[in-house]
């Protein structure tokens, strides 16, 4: 008969790689161990467990198009092309989906027909019979494989991790799922903007697509990926929805999901609720509402015993049936006690033994209540874990000094007394209420101890130091059976937390002998001697009974404690606490002492209060004129609210519930999954729940040292004072975890309450629903931020809103009328006429001050009228942007005369240009003339502006310019010059402080001749010249006016010659109002980028030449290109470059100098219909002469 200890293990088992610490990114990467990326080697030590079967045969008929196979004498049948694999942690989820990979990729690769059979049989004959029978189908499909793990950015993208591939740079699942498949395009805006594709893009991107697609670890990529947890549900629903009701074929997806499913919906295992976010089940259960979704558990309890023989042991199937047959012959016919044979008898012993050897059947159950009912284990990946701890430690020796021959693997041999398993295993990331049973373990049972002094024990020397205490006051056999029942009480006790109402999870007397069994020794005997000397061994009935429960009693429960001070905390004082985390909620003071991730201290809301009632609403928030937030820390009444926001149309509010405004919101059921506190509030509201919480949160505050003291002497048996001690420690750990407890749950709640943000607007209150508050973000931020996505705060307020402000809820024409900016400020603040946004008052006036830097729009303050600088210079004009000047010195008269911008009004620019040049020119310094730069770079002394003078002086720029010798032009030009006809002009130049003699040149426009163009003299010098036209336009004479070699001043005559046809340049405004009638339009001239897309759409339109230059300089590029091109699309080609140059470098600027000629004549009014922009446009324009 072959010992236990002897059995060969795998070489993983020895090298301590219980469950291969990998996953199914490690296998797409390649960087598994060899004995999972052969597949060979993969299938050899995979018991394939019906469902897994299941899994393979759906996928590969969801690929072919099947809807029913029989496969080995079973029909199959599909529902959908969505299939879930739900399971706890360590399930066998990532298992399935490294085996299925293993099969689809053997297969698609592969062209070694008998080769790939072959290793299928090692894993299953119908699956290999199946793959052989479709063989030529498969290879003709050119199959897809997307593998997704969401533990890795490479295969799972995000906004925190996009990766770039193909070009491209991709952020979302869905736009990564869309590149593998070649269908990127299907997805492209979606995965740009972080948004879920639509459930009917879904059906385009995976239908037809022959790919199998595998998900695994969904859960990380909501914790990680930083996309709206609301997208990622939105992806997974519309992805169900698409599979299962559009017509979707030749695909099959696989996700694995970290719950149970039971009675159609997804159950988290009891203590593991927040593991990941909370948005995750709430979609995997809309998933799971869709019709005909597949659900496929990986493994069942059932599959254990098989697992761990092909995990651990070396030995193949018929050996063990071997070794188990040589053990009942050598047993069969062994005396034991009459009730060890009678509870061997009752529960088929030798049957269920042959089906779990080497394994006790009682290690398999005992096993599987550890691995399944301890939240913070892992189901089979733990299972295997404690399985090879228990293997090796027999192996190694460990058990030897309590006995001498080992036939199967029991309870007791999980090596409680090594501190490696403890720590690793049994005991890891153990809640503290858990963590009790060291304290308990070491009283009780072992006193545990490093393995490499372990090893190193005697037999002597492992009774001496191992035994507890208690136990080495025994009889030698009795303590050896004592340490094996009391280990098996201790793993039960652990399970189910040592509480009476886990009565269920204790072993009666005849669990605890059969744990021990087939034994000679006398268990019921030795049992009844525990109870003697285990100080916290508690039986439950009679202990003489088979069925008396046995369990370690436990730390006392802190949840009793905290219910005892419940009932002491009324409502007033549960409002009271929810005002003190709205408060600290609003100003972010969460965590420990630091504000967390996300928070910003500048806020619209420039006041806040938390208050329970109206009347307690401090003064300075009601008359703020900056956004104030209220938020109720109690339900308040439609009308109070409506005394609070009427006329204050700066404040929003947040309260929980307002009566008169639609029923109260009541709890749902996932509310309080998994909330004992709030198990029995179905049906009732979730402000009642709120209020609830808060209590229990109130109470567990309260708690202190004495009255843990105190619950401790009713509790706890007066013994061992280190005992005492230690458990009061854990105690106080378990208060500081039930606050925390309390304090999500009560945030959570606070979420479902504060859903809507209540404001005023025409007259009645309304509220935009929605709102998502979190514990861990300030809410000031989060109310801002949703107020701007429902477009209530604008992301940004210009000159053009308040624009838009006057014309559409004030009625008036702001061209005609002054704007008034205290009374629009007041309008805003408190009209019930319009729905205006909510500013800050600084963001008024920012709008404010960019209509005075437009310089549409003058500032008359008091009396005084400021509109267009004047610069000192030409140089400090090239140097400075006149709207910021003009700012500059409105802010520095309003600081002078004490005045603020209520008092400021803005008056549009023509209807005081008049009063404002009359203004200028007669204040200016005798020494001084008063120059204009105009857009096209020409200076002109004001006198010399004759053409569309407002817009001229309006475009340019202004500066004062010195002279010494001031001159001045009289002459008299005929009241119609015609063209084709010679005129002559007389005149006169004065020169001012100037007595010698000097030269008088006169420089006409292109098109305009003049005869004379010279003239010498002193001055009053008079000059006479004849003057021509070809043909219509108005042109431009400059005379020059030199003296001692140097110019001493330029001024310009202006000529208007008529005549049929008149060609002159012009702008046109972006309101179109410059646009005549009749204008034929001759060229356009572009000198701003802005421009560029206006000249591509005219001469795609209307055909002509485009030629000119473009350049763009920065820090790090310079790029110009010469363009002469009748084609638009060769300069859109050039344009776009230029275009992502400019709008990814700060600094970068532009020269541009485009000109585009049409090939015939145009209307200007059609082409003014295809801008864009006309900002940097000039239109060279022929217009008929009779329109002058």
């Amino acid at each position: 008969m072959v010992d236990v200890r002897s059995l060969r293990v795998r070489d993983e088992v020895k090298n301590l790689r219980y469950e291969p610490a990998v996953d199914l990114g490690d296998l797409v990467k390649g960087n598994a161990p060899i004995f999972i990326q052969d597949p060979a080697e993969f299938f050899s030590r995979t018991h394939l467990t019906d469902s897994m079967k299941e899994l393979v045969i759906k996928a590969f008929m969801n690929l072919l198009g099947l809807k029913a196979e029989t496969i080995g004498g079973k029909r199959y049948t599909v529902s959908s092309n969505l299939i879930l694999l739900p399971s706890d942690l360590g399930g066998g989820k990532t298992h399935s989906l490294i085996l299925l990979y293993h099969v689809f990729k053997l297969v698609r690769d592969s062209h070694d027909k008998e080769s790939v059979i072959s290793k299928l049989r090692i894993l299953d004959n119908d699956i290999a019979d199946f793959v052989d029978g479709n063989w030529d189908l498969i290879k003709n499909m050119s199959l897809n494989l997307v593998v997704i793990d969401c533990k890795y950015s490479d295969l799972a993208p995000s906004p925190v991790r996009p990766i770039e591939i193909g070009g491209r740079r991709v952020k979302t699942l869905w736009g990564y799922l869309g590149y593998e498949l070649g269908r990127y395009d299907i997805v492209k805006i979606s995965d740009e903007r972080e948004t879920a594709p639509y459930a009917d893009d879904v059906s385009k991107l995976l239908n037809g697509s022959r790919a199998l697609v595998l998900i695994d670890e969904i859960g990380r990529y909501y914790d990680q990926s930083g996309l709206e947890p609301t997208k990622i549900s939105a992806f997974l629903m519309n992805l169900a929805e698409a599979l299962s009701k559009y017509n979707v074929s030749e695909v099959a997806v696989v996700i694995s999901i970290p719950y149970e499913v039971r009675g159609g919906g997804a159950e988290a295992k009891a203590g593991m609720e927040y593991v990941h976010r909370p948005e995750l089940i709430r979609a995997i259960n809309e998933v799971l509402s869709r019709p005909s979704v597949e659900i496929i558990k990986p493994v069942g309890r059932r599959d254990l015993a098989e697992i761990l023989r092909k995990r651990i042991f070396a030995h193949k199937k018929n050996e063990l049936k071997k070794f188990f047959n040589e053990l009942v012959s050598r047993e069969f016919n062994r005396e034991y006690p009459a009730q060890v044979r009678r509870i061997l008898d009752d529960r088929s012993f030798w049957r269920e033994a042959e089906e779990t050897y080497p394994f006790h059947p009682m290690f398999l159950n005992v096993l599987e209540k550890l691995a399944y009912r301890l939240p913070y284990l892992q189901r089979t990946r733990d299972a295997i874990k404690i399985a090879v701890q228990t293997v090796l430690a027999l192996k190694e020796g460990l058990f030897d000094a309590l006995e001498d021959e080992i036939n199967l693997i029991m309870p007791h041999h999980i090596p409680l007394f090594v501190s490696e398993v403890l720590d690793e295993t049994i005991l890891r990331n153990a809640p503290d209420e858990y963590r009790v049973f060291y304290l308990i373990l070491r009283s009780n049972v072992v006193v545990p101890e490093n393995l490499g002094n372990l090893k190193k024990l005697s037999k002597e020397e492992f009774y001496e130091r191992v035994m507890s205490r208690a136990l080495k006051s025994l009889k030698e056999d009795e303590a050896k059976l004592g340490l094996k029942l009391a280990s098996n009480i201790w793993l039960h006790s652990l399970v189910g937390l040592g509480l009476p109402m886990n009565m269920g999870e204790f072993p009666t007397t005849a669990d605890l002998i059969y744990s021990v069994s087939p034994t000679e020794q006398d268990a019921k005997g030795v049992l009844g001697i525990l109870r003697s000397v285990l100080p916290q061994l508690i039986v439950h009935g009679d202990p003489e009974s088979d069925s008396a429960k046995w369990f370690f009693t436990i730390i006392p429960s802190v949840e009793e404690l905290i219910e005892i001070l419940k009932k002491n905390v009324t409502d007033e004082m549960a409002k009271n606490k929810l005002a003190e985390l709205l408060e600290s909620g609003l100003i972010g003071r969460r965590g420990r002492g630091r504000p967390p991730k996300g928070y910003k201290e500048e806020s619209v809301f420039a006041g806040y209060a938390v208050v329970k009632n109206a009347a307690t609403i401090p003064k300075e928030i009601l008359d703020s004129r900056d956004p104030a937030l209220i938020v109720f820390a109690d339900k308040i009444s439609k009308d109070e609210l409506f005394k609070v926001l009427k006329g204050r149309n700066n404040i929003v509010v947040l309260a929980p519930h307002v009566e008169g405004m639609g029923e109260e919101e009541k709890l749902a059921p996932e509310d309080i999954a998994g909330i004992r506190e709030l198990a029995g509030l179905r049906g009732k509201t979730v402000w009642d729940s709120l209020l609830e919480i808060l209590k229990y949160y109130v109470a567990t505050e309260s708690i202190r040292e004495e009255n843990l003291r105190a619950f401790l002497g009713e509790k706890v048996v007066k013994g061992d004072e280190e005992y005492l001690k230690e458990l009061l420690n854990l105690l106080k750990t378990k208060v500081e975890s039930k606050k925390d407890y309390y304090y999500i749950h009560s945030w959570n709640m606070i979420n479902r309450c504060y859903r809507k943000v209540y404001y005023y607007r025409l007259g009645q209150i309304r509220f935009e629903e929605g709102l998502s508050l979190e514990s861990d973000k300030p809410i000031l931020p989060l109310v801002e931020e949703f107020l701007r996505e429902k477009e209530l705060i604008p992301y940004e307020f210009k000159g053009e809103n308040i624009i838009s402000i006057v014309k559409d809820y004030l009625g008036k024409n702001p061209k005609e009328e002054p704007i008034k900016v205290g009374e629009l400020w007041n309008f805003i603040l408190s009209t019930d006429k319009a729905n205006v946004p909510i500013i800050r008052y600084r963001d008024f006036i920012g709008a404010v001050e960019d209509l005075v830097k437009s310089l549409d729009y003058a500032i008359r303050v008091k009396g005084k009228l400021l509109w267009k600088p004047i610069f000192k210079s030409k140089e400090e004009a090239d140097a400075l942007d006149e709207g910021n000047k003009l700012l500059e010195k409105v802010r520095e008269h309003l600081t002078r005369i004490k005045a603020s911008w209520d008092d400021v009004e803005l008056v549009y620019w023509e209807k005081v240009f008049d009063e404002w040049l009359i203004r200028e020119t007669e204040s200016i310094p005798s020494d001084k003339i008063i120059k204009v730069k105009d857009r096209s770079g020409q200076v002109f002394d004001i006198r010399d502006i004759k053409f569309d003078v407002k817009n001229v002086i309006k475009s340019g720029k202004l500066f004062y310019e010195e002279k010494k010798y001031l001159v001045e032009l009289n002459y008299e030009l005929p009241d119609d010059i015609l063209e084709d006809k010679e005129y002559e002009v007389a005149g006169e130049v004065i020169v001012k402080n100037y007595e010698n003699e000097f030269l008088v040149k006169l420089q006409p426009d292109e098109g305009l001749s003049v005869e004379p163009s010279e003239f010498k003299g002193k001055s009053p010098l008079p000059i006479k010249f004849r003057l021509k036209a070809g043909r219509a336009g108005n042109y431009r004479i400059k005379v020059e006016v030199y003296g001692n070699g140097s110019i001493l001043d330029s001024r310009i005559i202006s000529v208007s010659v008529k005549g049929e046809w008149i060609e002159e340049e012009i702008t046109i405004g972006e309101e179109g109002e410059a646009v005549e009638e009749d204008a034929k339009l001759v060229s356009i001239r572009v000198n701003d980028v802005v421009g560029l897309p206006s000249i591509t759409r005219v001469a795609k339109v209307y055909p002509g030449k485009i030629r000119g230059s473009l350049s763009v300089s920065g820090k790090a590029v310079s790029v110009s290109f010469n363009v002469d091109t009748t084609d638009p699309k060769v300069f859109e080609l050039l344009w776009s470059p230029i275009n992502s140059i400019l709008r990814n470098m700060k600094e970068a600027s532009a020269l541009v100098d485009i000109e585009y000629s049409p090939e015939g004549e145009l209307e200007l009014r059609d082409v003014a219909k295809l801008l864009v922009s006309t900002k940097g446009l000039k239109f060279k324009v022929k217009k008929k002469a009779s329109r002058r």
